[in-house]
């Protein structure tokens, strides 16, 4: 648009004479705008755009004079758009509320100072009559003012601030923020230090507020009777005294002191009350561009699909248009709805004051700005200190007449998005109120058992015998159908009692309307009100005539008066939870209930027993441990940010309730919380219900709803209640209980919930609350709040963002759309958010992976034409199927079908959409076939065709058999690995091409590699794919498939590359993978037997299997002799127990036991033999590995004897092995060594920590002079003393443990103790067993030095150990006893 007008700017003059074109060009500009009748004035004037400061858009001039003025003056700048002479704004930009902002020529300055967009403003909130030619009165001189400081920079060279904006923002942003007027004036004085001395800046928020008062709205006092009878308005206004309570108007004030007393002439007041017209403040909503255009969104928007998005869509909505459709004809009248409550502006622990405002709001909003803080209107603020209670009518007055002339007359208003004026008429559609404020505007009474205002006098609410409330059991039985089988049952409700009424239906409003007539009640304000409906309320519902009903039109309405769903659902909230909680005093469950049960229904299991005079337990309370595993549970709970409050902190882990919970905490977890918490505690029969409660306000509060949802609601409530009348006592039922039965009408006739529940109006008292600056004059500080926000937000509307509700607090964690660069990504990947606070990682769990990935197809646009195709083909299987089970089953089978199906043009490396390991974004990072994407493929049914036409193909290659290698479902086999490596109909490649993955390789000098380099990421990445595919089965590396094996060699394909020959990288592989994949269970199993956690990375069924593995008592006793039988000595004989530092007691070797019961030591077979068999019986080994290590040492055993025989010619009989009674002739522990192969490990396999005790060169060397025994350990003796004092005080506990356990084995005690005694005396610590099991004293003495022992024999040339004496005395040999230590055997940690 700037571009095909530049004309107006350029051009103008060509070789000093005006241009014929510019000229032609002016033409056809006044042409356009006498095109336009709406904009222009007595037919043939039009606003004068030219740059003088007159004219600039606001004169109206004649046409003629209008181009002199162009040819002398030219165009106001940065005109393009010509708004004032009708054309439409055609600059609009992105917003995050409203979808029609601000034309860019109405920014808030322009270059040079030409502020048409301010002008406009001042011109706006002065209203129609104003005439900025004209001298002004004493009444417009407030805008003359705005208008010249919208002239004035705000010191000289400014260029982006007048003095009118300056103290508009300052204005707005004290508003804003709520910052008091000592803020403001401190924050001006500092600003004047840093501008020029003669800025024009205002100086204080006196001087602001005295500049912008003329964009103020105008507010009425108005003087109330002190005990709220009247208030002095209308023909009332001139009395001094109340006419029905005969009160004073004014108070009397005296003045002097003595004799010299005398009545001031000031007039102080009693009481007063604030009224706000609504009129004016409606018809700013059609003063700006930014709101105009949305107030007619409610007739121009249609509905989809027959759902209910907005009040407008409803039957109340209709209805009302037909009864009245000269008013419906003019979309722009506004349709109002109206809420009034009361709070206590100083807390619950000040003085007790009751302030209850009155506020309206239009509904001819969209849906994101309707019910939006800026868009509701005080109009009324009923004074405390006390509840006006009925007589609230009294202070609606006003407002009541205010309305009926908007209904009658209406008002002219100027519309600024069409540039006309129209006549605006408004209607009342309904009030939004809790139940005790239901009352007060109704005029039915909502205590009681005429408490429910839709059943009125067909109630069957009853009193109770012990307690004395009124119960609304069994009141639900007359709205289930005629043939219901509950209507018949005698058993489950009130005992012998069958209901066949049916409920008549809710009352017109003709018919209320006329009995409240025949009855003769009249309004509060009547003088005889009083004592009149006080006798009829005594024999009926009704208490008053409510105000309302003097509204012209209020008797055509369906719903007159809301329920409110809000704290509807707080209190049957409340209800449940206490009384599943049994909470002292909130529970409904009480002594007196249990008495009365039995009056009323059929319970004598829930009778007092007569013996003990205790009443049994129910089954829909919770024990105490279920209330703690709940709580805790609650306590954990995280939700999304803004989604609800931290719940946790409401948990008492010491009383087992939750407190303080808020209105939005309990419907949080009433929809969402409540069924998960109780599903594990509670019978199915109870559960049940409760779950459909909770169900049933979730549908009920969706922002969209249908017709026939709400009909199956409004007939599932009443069974519903019904089945929680089989569960709960009739103390349960009070009308709280019974008002649900109501909620699926009203939102049926009046539409979503969420307009019309009070959630909006809380939030908006707590804004008014905050208002609140003079404690002492409550009213008069709200209101001059109230005025001022007024002010600030409409001046926001002429910002340049045009936003009614910019500007606002940024999110800590938005973003906004235009900050995402990346065109490929997806849709779904693009959310208008970041992440808050530091990042983490953890792993999901497999129902959390699930969930996730389920939620990102069926949300991804890019997959949909996927799921229309897997849709298809399911109704071509099965044409019957509804489309909830199209639902279900597209949910439980297509992200599988997808895998298979939908990924064959991609399939490869990181294909997987959206796959664990897939890198990269959008279409090419998953490998999707991805029709329209960059492809000039139109988005319809070509796309779908195309995507049909890649799903045959993909299916002629893999039918009838799936292809090699490619992997159907869990229960197909692999058919090898060449299979298994290769793409669709591709072999793998020896070396992988992608020279982006690093290499792996293994080191060719060693004989038998065992892991490959780099050595840590790959463990890392070895850990990150075992965790994706734990198995049920796989609780170590053994028990492992070969297709789970092949499947996580696939994996690692993936992410590293090699030059070596793949056989051999792959061999080295899984011995690298073994290793790794021990050690990650490992963690697993130890982190839940050590700290009880779950590691989320592995599923809930794997982990449950591995857990009742590990906690299998054979498995435990399996592995702690596992354990026992490798324990390893580090530093030389008997260190292990020091280097463990906690096991001094256990450290007792089966070869010392073998020692002191057969007399001589054993040799290294024997040893072997006697710990690896079952039973001791030397044939039954307890593994394979065992099994193979004695073959091989008969083998080498038999050799060597052979060899010995023909070395000195003579017989070998008997000579066989270490089984025989004489020695054997050849050295069975060098024998031993060599076959285990133990020079490669410490200790040497069979014998474990009795290894240096056979082969003596295992030894460490202790030749170092004044050396201790563990020098190699510890820094200083003092270090070692240390280590040994606190490994005997963990000993003293397991000593005690083990005498207990070992009663029968006193002899192996006292065996552990002089061992440790021993030990203790080599490393110079004084030791006396007889002190245990008592306290242990350890005294240091004050030298202690400990002789070296001779260094051990040198090694044989060979490397070969030397021989040792089976006949030496018993050696001084290590403890017995499980390894505690990070360092034991891997065949330890896991089951062979």
């Amino acid at each position: 648009m700037e571009a095909d007008r530049e004309w107006m700017y350029e051009g103008q003059i060509v070789n000093g004479m005006f241009s014929n074109k510019w000229g032609d060009k002016v033409d056809e500009f006044v042409a356009f705008a006498l095109r336009h009748p709406e904009c222009v004035n007595g037919g043939t004037a039009i606003r004068c755009p030219c740059t003088l400061v007159k004219c600039q858009n606001k004169k109206f001039l004649n046409v003629e004079t209008v181009k002199v003025h162009l040819y002398k003056n030219g165009f106001v700048p940065d005109y393009y758009v010509w708004i004032y002479h009708g054309e439409k704004e055609v600059h609009q930009r992105c917003s995050r509320s409203v979808r029609v902002s601000v034309s860019e020529t109405d920014h808030m300055v322009s270059d040079n100072m030409n502020h048409t967009t301010y002008h406009r403003m001042v011109c706006d909130a002065a209203g129609l009559e104003f005439n900025p030619d004209e001298e002004p009165n004493a009444e417009a001189r407030n805008f003359y003012d705005m208008i010249r400081a919208g002239d004035k920079p705000v010191y000289e060279g400014n260029s982006k601030h007048t003095q009118l904006s300056a103290a508009i923002r300052m204005l707005e942003i004290k508003c804003r923020h709520r910052c008091s007027q000592a803020w403001f004036d401190d924050m001006s004085n500092f600003i004047q230090e840093l501008l020029p001395p003669d800025n024009l800046m205002p100086l204080d928020f006196y001087s602001t507020k005295k500049l912008v008062r003329g964009l103020g709205l105008p507010v009425q006092v108005i003087h109330c009777c002190v005990n709220n009878c009247m208030i002095y308005w209308g023909d009332d206004s001139d009395l001094n005294s109340c006419k029905k309570c005969g009160h004073a108007r004014y108070k009397q004030t005296v003045r002097g002191s003595g004799n010299r007393l005398y009545i001031r002439k000031l007039k102080v007041l009693y009481k007063k009350m604030h009224y706000f017209p609504i009129t004016p403040r409606l018809q700013r909503l059609y003063a700006s561009t930014a709101i105009a255009n949305e107030m007619r969104w409610h007739s121009e928007h249609h509905m989809e699909d027959g759902k209910m998005c907005h009040p407008s869509d409803a039957p109340a909505w209709k209805h009302f248009d037909g009864c009245f459709p000269d008013f419906s004809s003019e979309v722009r009248n506004v349709r109002l709805g109206l809420f009034a409550d009361g709070f206590q502006p100083f807390g619950q622990s000040g003085q007790q004051y009751s302030l209850w405002p009155v506020v309206v709001t239009p509904y001819n909003l969209p849906p994101d700005l309707c019910m939006k803080e800026e868009f509701m209107f005080l109009t009324v603020l009923v004074p405390g200190p006390t509840n006006p209670k009925g007589k609230i009518d009294v202070f609606l007055q006003p407002l009541i007449a205010e309305l009926k002339s908007l209904w009658g007359v209406g008002v002219q208003t100027y519309d600024i998005s069409k540039r006309q004026n129209f006549q605006m008429r408004a209607a009342l559609m309904w009030t939004i109120n809790d139940f005790p404020a239901y009352s007060m505007m109704s005029g039915w009474s909502t205590a009681g058992m005429l408490a429910c205002p839709h059943c009125m006098e067909d109630y069957d609410a009853f009193r109770l015998i012990k307690s004395g409330k009124q119960s609304w059991f069994d009141n639900h039985r007359k709205f289930l159908p005629i043939n219901h089988p509950y209507r018949r049952n005698t058993k489950d409700f009130i005992k012998n009692r069958k209901v066949t009424k049916q409920f008549p239906g809710v009352r017109s409003g003709d018919e209320i309307l006329q009995d409240l007539n025949n009855r003769g009640l009249r309004k509060v304000m009547d003088v005889d009100a009083e004592v009149v409906n006080a006798s009829i309320s005594k024999t009926c519902g009704w208490n008053k005539r409510s105000i309302f009903w003097d509204l012209p039109y209020w008797r055509e309405h369906l719903l007159r008066h809301n329920l409110d769903v809000m704290h509807i659902e707080k209190n049957v909230f409340d209800n449940i939870f206490n009384t599943v909680f049994n909470i002292p005093g909130k529970t409904k469950d009480t002594y007196k209930s249990r008495d009365e049960l039995n009056k009323y229904c059929r319970c004598p299991q829930f009778a007092q027993n007569l013996v003990t005079s205790k009443y049994p337990d129910v089954p829909f309370v919770l024990n105490k441990s279920q209330k703690k595993d709940v709580l805790e549970w609650v306590k954990k709970l995280r939700f999304p940010d803004g989604y609800a409050s931290n719940l946790g902190r409401c948990v008492d882990a010491n009383k087992l309730k939750m407190f303080g919970m808020k209105s939005h905490d309990c419907h949080v977890f009433m929809q969402r919380l409540l069924p998960i918490a109780l599903r594990e505690f509670l019978p199915n029969r109870i559960w049940e219900p409760l779950t459909e409660i909770s169900l049933f306000f979730k549908q009920l509060t969706s922002s969209s709803l249908t017709d026939e949802e709400l009909r199956n609601l409004d007939e599932q409530i009443p069974v519903i209640l019904c089945n929680l009348e089989k569960i709960f006592p009739p103390s349960f039922f009070d009308s709280m209980e019974h008002l649900p039965m109501h909620l699926a009408y009203e939102a049926r006739i009046a539409g979503p919930v969420h307009y019309r529940w009070m959630y909006p109006p809380e939030r908006y008292l707590r804004k008014i609350k905050h208002k609140i600056m003079n404690k002492a004059q409550v009213e008069g500080s709200i209101s001059i709040g109230y005025i001022m926000d007024e002010a600030a937000k409409f001046a926001s509307f002429y910002f340049k963002e045009g936003d009614p509700t910019l500007p606002l607090k940024e999110k800590r964690n938005e973003v906004y759309l235009d900050d995402i660069v990346d065109d490929d990504m997806f849709e779904i990947f693009k959310p208008p958010g970041k992440a808050i606070g530091a990042e983490g990682k953890r792993y999901l769990a497999d129902n959390e992976y699930t969930a996730a990935h389920l939620y990102i197809l069926m949300n991804c646009p890019e997959v949909q034409p996927f799921i229309d195709v897997f849709i298809t083909e399911k109704r071509k299987q099965c044409p019957n199927l509804n489309d909830e089970v199209v639902n279900v089953v597209t949910k439980q089978e297509f992200p599988s079908w997808f895998e298979k199906y939908g990924m064959a043009r991609g399939r490869g490396r990181g294909s997987t959409l959206p796959g664990r390991t897939s890198s990269g974004t959008g279409s090419q990072a998953s490998g999707m076939p991805d029709p329209g994407r960059g492809s000039g493929v139109d988005e319809g049914p070509q796309q779908t065709e195309d995507v049909v036409n890649v799903l045959q193909q993909h299916h002629q290659q893999t039918s009838p058999h799936h292809g090699p290698g490619i992997v159907m479902n869990d229960r197909e086999t692999w058919e090898g690995e060449e299979g298994e490596d290769a793409n669709v109909g591709e072999t793998s490649p020896e070396h992988p091409t992608d020279e982006s993955l690093p290499i792996a390789q293994f080191d060719p000098t060693i004989d038998n590699p065992t892991k490959l380099e780099p050595s840590g990421s790959i463990s890392r990445v070895l850990r990150t794919i075992f965790r994706k595919s734990f198995k049920p089965h796989g609780h170590n590396w053994k028990s492992l498939t070969d297709r789970d094996r092949l499947m996580i060699w696939r994996e690692f394909k993936k992410a590293y590359r090699w030059t070596q020959t793949k056989e051999a990288v792959k061999r080295v592989f899984y011995k690298h993978a073994a290793s790794r994949y021990k050690d990650t269970v490992y963690e697993v199993k130890d982190k839940w037997l050590k700290k009880k956690e779950q590691d989320l990375s592995v599923p809930d069924h794997v982990f449950q299997e591995w857990r009742r593995r590990w906690e299998d008592p054979d498995y435990s006793k399996r592995c702690e002799k596992q354990s026992g039988n490798r324990r390893s000595e580090r530093a030389g004989e008997g260190s292990a127990c020091l280097h463990t530092l906690v096991d001094l007691a256990l450290c007792m070797s089966t070869s010392e036991h073998w020692t002191l019961k057969e007399g001589k030591k054993p040799s290294a077979p024997r040893l072997f033999r006697y710990t690896h068999t079952k039973g001791h019986d030397d044939q039954t080994f307890v593994d394979q590995r065992s099994r193979a290590a004695n073959a091989r040492y008969e083998e080498m055993l038999a050799a060597a004897t052979q060899a010995y025989c023909q070395s000195t010619s003579g017989s070998c009989d008997g000579a066989t092995g270490s089984s025989q009674s004489s020695a054997p002739p050849v050295d069975t522990n060098q024998i031993w060594y060599e076959a285990v192969d133990g020079k490669e490990k410490m200790p040497v396999y069979g014998v474990g920590s009795s290894t240096s005790s056979f082969y003596s060169h295992r030894r460490p060397d202790y030749s170092a002079p004044s050396s201790g025994p563990f020098s190699n350990l510890f820094s200083t003796m003092e270090d070692f003393q240390d280590a040994v004092r606190n490994a005997i005080q963990y000993q003293l506990a397991d000593t005690e443990r083990r005498m207990i356990d070992y009663k029968d084995d006193r002899d192996e005690l006292r065996l552990r103790f002089d061992w440790l005694a021993k030990k203790c005396q080599e490393g110079g610590l004084h030791f006396n067993p007889d002190d245990l099991p008592r306290i242990v004293r350890c005294n240091v003495p004050a030298t202690a030095s400990t002789p070296a022992p001779t260094a051990a024999p040198a090694a044989t040339a060979s490397g070969s150990a030397p021989a040792a004496d089976n006949s030496t005395p018993v050696p001084d040999i290590s403890p017995y006893g499980p390894d505690t230590s990070q360092h034991h055997d891997d065949d330890a940690r896991l089951d062979d």
